[in-house]
């Protein structure tokens, strides 16, 4: 079944209308036509089953068949990663949402390779989030992250509310498993992933997440690069808390 999302505030009443750009998608790409049954997301836990009525290049008309809602889960990830060069942020992106995050923090660190000016910035983050939204239409998830404008290292930490755990990914001699990292204290309900560019956050830079609280924690023996490593502290993260706040059988 295809998905498509509206935002939240056109996802009112009995019908839905899908316009210009997801229009275009639905008739000309995919091929939606009258009576078939699509699915559309908001992007904040809810899920529409449709059945299209009108179906033309600029606006798909479709009747609301069933509403279904999602709470968000009981655990929040934030992922605060380096930005790459090229294009790997939109991976980046796009497999975290997969992942379930719930914000995505593109940082600009003392070794990044990576600037950009207040206007290219907002340009950057329209195009990651418009990358989010096509991640969950993809995977369909219910809820979709949201993605900042590239943020200066310095300001993200000052952001980081103090309650709030956070983790680094690093070979720092004392990183510890992911598991004994959220030990202790019980199952945050918040967490935050600190991953650095390529070359990795500066001493200064470590030391200074250190002494805000963060712990260090360990991926294995091997140096991965920045995407390996964000997705696969994503995944290892959300997986912990998941089993953590599982009910036993």
């Amino acid at each position: 079944m295809h998905r498509f999302h509206i935002p939240p505030a056109h996802c009112k009443g009995p019908r839905l209308i899908l316009a210009e750009g997801e229009a275009h998608h639905a008739t000309r790409v995919l091929r939606v036509a009258e009576e078939e049954v699509v699915e559309v997301l908001d992007g904040v836990g809810n899920r529409f089953t449709c059945r299209v009525t009108s179906a033309r290049k600029t606006r798909v008309e479709m009747e609301v068949l069933s509403k279904e809602s999602v709470p968000p889960p009981p655990f929040q990830v934030t992922l605060l990663a380096g930005i790459p060069k090229g294009q790997l942020l939109d991976g980046i992106v796009e497999q975290a949402t997969e992942l379930g995050v719930r914000r995505i923090v593109p940082l600009m660190t003392e070794r990044g390779n990576v600037r950009f000016d207040p206007a290219a910035g907002r340009a950057k983050q329209s195009k990651w989030q418009v990358t989010a939204l096509e991640a969950i239409k993809q995977c369909g998830s219910l809820w979709v992250p949201e993605v900042a404008a590239p943020t200066h290292f310095h300001h993200a930490l000052d952001s980081i509310p103090a309650t709030e755990l956070s983790l680094v990914a690093s070979l720092h001699a004392g990183a510890v498993e992911v598991g004994a990292a959220l030990s202790g204290g019980g199952t945050p309900a918040r967490v935050s992933i600190w991953i650095g560019p390529e070359g990795d956050f500066t001493p200064g830079e470590l030391e200074r997440l250190i002494a805000r609280g963060a712990r260090p924690i360990t991926l294995g023996s091997h140096v991965l690069r920045c995407p390996t490593a964000a997705i696969a502290s994503v995944a290892i993260v959300a997986h912990e808390l998941r089993s953590r706040m599982t009910p036993a059988a």
